[in-house]
């Protein structure tokens, strides 16, 4: 297999996110199911995400492969979800009658991670830092606030 044939398999935050690119053939989709499951199995990850966005085209030898590929993440004890599939994908899967119910589905990649309770801290967090203003954590603790000059 050519550097070429490989597809990006990413561990984040204990999930598996397979970003999907460009013309997928059988042969690489047949590798990537086994090192995606590899994967799984090696850092005991609780969700698998397929990102379908750089997909513009789906055949029927990929449906089965994605369908197969979120089932057999379900058994392994990790939930799927697909995301970013254009309309053409979707019709095609549904055509296809691949079994959508071991698989979740969300438009996009974001919207993906909220779904697993992954997202981002919310503004005034990430304005004022992770800890928040000094009058916020002294609040927090319970000290009485100081006086700034």
């Amino acid at each position: 297999m050519s550097d070429s044939d490989r597809l990006p398999v990413i561990n984040v935050w204990n999930h598996v996110l397979v970003p999907l690119q460009g013309e997928i053939s059988d042969a690489i989709a047949e590798r990537l199911v086994d090192q995606v499951l590899d994967t799984i199995r090696d850092s005991g990850a609780e969700g698998l995400i397929i990102d379908l966005t750089g997909i513009w085209m789906v055949d029927s030898h990929l449906c089965a492969v994605l369908s197969r590929l979120a089932a057999s993440a379900r058994l392994m004890g990790a939930h799927s979800i697909m995301c970013g599939m254009n309309a053409q994908v979707a019709i095609t899967l549904q055509t296809m009658g691949i079994d959508m119910d071991v698989v979740r589905t969300a438009l996009t990649l974001e919207e993906a991670f909220k779904s697993l309770g992954i997202g981002r801290l919310d503004k005034k967090r990430t304005a004022r830092g992770v800890g928040g203003t000094k009058q916020e954590r002294e609040r927090a603790s319970g000290e009485a606030p100081r006086e700034t000059k």
